[in-house]
């Protein structure tokens, strides 16, 4: 009895530990079916995923662009209206390019045009801002895309100074006087290719900064048929009109006189000739 007591303590107590074994052996097999797996060489970024890993993060560059508006407006008095501008211009850390100020005169109105650059960033307010100035009657502004040119330059200025670092260390490691003459050489070209990138990537990133913007202002003094200067206006445009028919009329006679006083004078001649012609004939007879 005792024995047979022992040997189903035995065969229980195996039996349990066979459950035990059984179920860390399948915890570790669902841990190990959920542990990111390496993914084979040559695999691809979209399929590392599928491996457990995650694939790098490949942000699109930041756009750069180079922005050109143009303005058209009138004011009483443009002249004015165009040194508001220029002070507006230069308190929003921007600057003036071109200005030309045309005064009034009997043939013309007061004008000016300016070509002004302001902050890209901040062309929309200024553009809002100009109509505090005068009437604004039109406005355009165009972008150009310049990313790739940008990085472009970027890549060659990188390229340049990793050339120009090792051809350095070459020319202190030169041995003999034509590894030197040769490295200085290449040198020399490679620092004059990045002078001449570095400039045009200065002038880039002017044009990226800061806006380009060309405005015109014109006056908004016109007279219609019902003004009350129309009348006296009328009579002022007559008579200049009459003096500036005179005075081409006199100009024309004036042109015209040498050549009748030199076809007179070959009319003369002409006539004495056959008058003394006509003459020697009659005595013949």
């Amino acid at each position: 009895m005792g024995k047979h007591v022992r040997r189903v303590g035995v065969l229980t107590g195996a039996a349990l530990l066979g459950l035990v074994l059984a179920g860390c052996s399948g915890n570790d097999g669902g841990l190990s079916d959920s542990a990111p797996q390496p993914a084979p060489p040559g695999i691809s970024a979209e399929s590392e995923a599928a491996f457990g890993r995650q694939a790098p993060d490949q942000t699109a560059p930041q756009r750069q662009e180079i922005v050109t508006g143009s303005v058209s407006m009138t004011a009483e008095n443009p002249i004015d209206v165009g040194q508001r501008i220029v002070a507006k211009v230069e308190a929003e850390r921007g600057r003036v390019d071109d200005i030309t100020e045309r005064p009034e005169t009997e043939d013309q109105e007061p004008s000016a045009s300016l070509t002004v650059r302001v902050p890209a960033a901040t062309l929309t307010e200024t553009l809002d801002e100009l109509r505090d100035f005068g009437e604004v009657t039109s406005v355009s502004v165009s972008r150009s895309d310049v990313t790739m040119q940008v990085q472009d330059i970027d890549a060659r200025i990188g390229a340049l100074t990793a050339s120009i670092d090792r051809l350095q260390d070459l020319i202190a490691e030169a041995t003999t006087t034509a590894d030197l003459i040769e490295a200085e050489t290449a040198l020399s070209d490679r620092q004059g290719e990045l002078d001449s990138l570095q400039a045009r990537k200065r002038s880039l990133d002017d044009q990226i900064e800061l806006a380009t913007l060309s405005i015109d202002i014109t006056t908004d003094e016109t007279d219609g048929p019902g003004d009350a200067g129309s009348f006296w206006d009328g009579i002022v445009s007559g008579w200049n009109a009459l003096l500036s028919v005179l005075a081409g009329t006199i100009v024309v006679i004036g042109a015209v006189i040498p050549w009748l006083l030199f076809v007179g004078v070959i009319a003369a001649i002409v006539l004495g000739a056959y008058r003394l012609l006509r003459r020697r004939k009659n005595k013949n007879r």
